[in-house]
């Protein structure tokens, strides 16, 4: 094969190399990302258990209030009844921000599994082209063995018919 056509395939197969390494720096900073939307989803399903945990205790305390024997206080009842409000917001930014996370950690999943796609398709068209300059170069050697073969049949042939 020619000289031009084996250049051009060693320049195609760095220039696929060099993407396969781009694709492979960007997968590892997408997992990266990925390690901190799990952390930030992990916080927030704590956040999240933590306001549920207040709001069942200051449920459970205003039952023992109302069960309680004594008597009870309207005041009291109406004190325990006024954190209700602050509690149930608290408990649903809490789950908001749960969800919020949560697709965020989804949307960089899907980010890490198109990357691990398009890795796969750049290292299959890289070794394609491996393939192809493989070809190429056993090709030129076999072409180049076989012009020393016949050049040194020549070079026989003229030193017999010289004698």
């Amino acid at each position: 094969m020619s000289a031009p056509a084996i250049r051009k395939w060693r320049i195609i197969v760095a220039a696929k190399a060099r993407r396969c390494e781009r694709i492979e720096a960007d997968l590892a900073r997408e997992r990266q990302a990925l390690a901190e939307r799990q952390t930030a989803l992990d916080e927030a399903v704590q956040a999240r258990t933590e306001a549920q945990t207040r709001q069942a205790e200051h449920e459970a305390g205003i039952v023992s209030l109302l069960d309680g024997a004594g008597r009870l206080a309207t005041s009291l009842y109406l004190l325990h009844d006024a954190w209700r409000g602050p509690l149930k917001e608290a408990l649903d930014e809490a789950r908001a921000a749960e969800r919020k996370q949560r697709t965020a950690l989804e949307r960089q999943q899907a980010k890490v599994a198109e990357l691990q796609a398009a890795l796969s398709r750049a290292k299959g068209s890289l070794d394609e082209c491996r393939r192809k300059l493989d070809t190429l170069l056993r090709a030129a050697a076999v072409a180049a063995e076989l012009a020393a073969d016949e050049e040194a049949a020549e070079n026989l042939l003229a030193r017999r018919h010289a004698r």
